[in-house]
């Protein structure tokens, strides 16, 4: 048995609406964050997500509702639903979430190291009229060209160039993506691609990505499972996060 003291592993994170794995039971994790009174972004999640208050209150808008969780209270948000923070939030919060999956619908024996609750980089982009289809919309690929592009940004800007990637025998390598649509893109619109990076124990990286528009409505977002492929022996490297971090001049772009 393990003890851990929510409240204090809260107090102690640097940086609020950032959450940590505290413990994992079968396929369910539990995360500990420090809430603050800034607003966070609208999102959602490909599976359900409960919030608990261990202490303070927790402001919610769930798709256009106000909701406000206080001291002892939890809501459940199911999958797929656009939610975001309002303003006024302060306190503790703990997260219940289905354990990050392993490839081959394993779940990883280990929650892994801390993730993030926001998004740590964002690059913005302008929608080209080129980009769209016959009915005006952006095309379906030029979404995940944005993300790749974020994602390749993401590393350029810890430090970690393609180059020397190559240099050192790997490169990242793309297993599974989800893309969801929740509002349309249309040529001239400015939207923001947001990149966080969410390390585990395992051979596999989570890759959670937004594509906002300047009016902070969710339009896409895009959620990946890849990995770091040994060129030479054509198989993922064992961990990961230590060539990202050996590689990278600021590892805190990507999580490290």
């Amino acid at each position: 048995m393990t003890l851990a003291n929510l409240t204090e592993t809260a107090h102690a994170l640097a940086e609020a609406w950032r959450s940590v794995p505290v413990t994992q039971i079968s396929n369910t994790q539990l995360k500990v964050g420090r809430m603050s009174e800034h607003p966070l972004p609208e999102e959602s999640h490909p599976a359900p997500e409960a919030l608990l208050v261990l202490e303070g209150r927790l402001e919610l808008s769930v798709q256009g509702r106000p909701v406000t969780l206080e001291t002892g209270e939890i809501y459940t948000i199911p999958a797929g639903t656009v939610h975001a923070v309002r303003p006024g939030s302060e306190g503790t919060l703990v997260i219940l979430t289905p354990a990050p999956e392993a490839p081959g619908g394993t779940p990883h024996p280990d929650p892994g190291v801390d993730q993030r609750m926001t998004t740590p980089f964002t690059v913005s982009l302008t929608v080209r009229g080129y980009e769209t289809d016959a009915q005006g919309h952006l095309n379906t690929s030029v979404y995940m060209q944005y993300a790749e592009h974020a994602r390749w940004s993401a590393l350029q800007a810890a430090g970690i160039r393609q180059s020397a990637l190559l240099e050192r025998g790997v490169g990242p390598v793309n297993l599974e993506t989800t893309l969801r649509f929740h509002r349309e893109l249309r040529a001239g619109d400015e939207v923001t691609v947001s990149c966080a990076f969410l390390w585990g124990e395992g051979k596999t990286i989570r890759v959670e990505q937004r594509i906002v528009r300047a009016d902070g409505v969710l339009a896409a977002q895009v959620d990946s499972v890849g990995g770091l492929l040994d060129l030479k022996e054509r198989r993922l490297v064992d961990d990961p996060a230590a060539h990202f971090r050996a590689l990278a001049a600021d590892g805190s772009v990507l999580g490290l």
